[in-house]
């Protein structure tokens, strides 16, 4: 009598297509995964990016109050360079001058409320920019930001702020968000 201990070619190409379906259906949920957490990165980033912006703004005396009804100022990230933006989740590097918060002040006299508006791209090992393009702060915890404020930014379509003028600079911000700063802008804060 023989001893058959091995698999047949049948059952060996039996278990290669099964492990195929299952490679097929699981590389692009992993892909998805790993996507959405790479959004996610983004969206805590420019929510951390928002929040030292107001405490820039309120502790640094350099940075004159915005007035109110609207009146803005822009703070860079090269400005407020903490290194807490080394890491970007592309593997690439945050643009320092092209990332930056617009801080608006609301409009009551009494008010000391501000929104804040995000933009935070990263320049990928790729050579494209990545990011959250002005972005209401408030809109980044509204479920599905991930999805809905990370997007693809053209290297065209960056505002680097350190080299215009206040009226300048309002028109590219416009351009992006239509009715942004309605007083103007009252400063640009920014490092070389």
């Amino acid at each position: 009598m023989r001893n058959n201990k091995g698999f047949t070619m049948i059952e060996l190409l039996g278990a290669i297509i099964v492990l195929g379906i299952l490679m097929g259906t699981a590389v692009p949920t992993v892909m998805n995964i790993l996507s959405d957490q790479k959004n996610k990165t983004y969206i805590e980033d420019a929510i951390r990016l928002a929040s030292n912006a107001d405490n820039k703004m309120r502790g640094d005396n350099k940075i004159a109050i915005p007035p109110r009804n609207g009146g803005c100022v822009v703070i860079t990230l090269s400005y407020m360079d903490n290194n807490a933006f080394e890491k970007a989740p592309y593997g690439g590097m945050y643009d320092k001058q092209a990332s930056f918060v617009v801080a608006s002040r609301n409009a009551k006299d009494d008010d000391e409320e501000y929104t804040y508006y995000v933009v935070l791209v990263e320049k990928t090992k790729g050579g494209s920019y990545r990011g959250v393009n002005l972005v209401n702060s408030n809109d980044l915890y509204l479920d599905g930001a991930r999805d809905s404020k990370v997007e693809n930014v053209g290297s065209s379509a960056l505002i680097y702020p350190g080299g215009m003028t206040a009226g300048t600079l309002l028109t590219s911000l416009r351009s992006v968000r239509s009715g942004i700063c309605p007083n103007g802008i009252s400063g640009i804060y920014f490092s070389s």
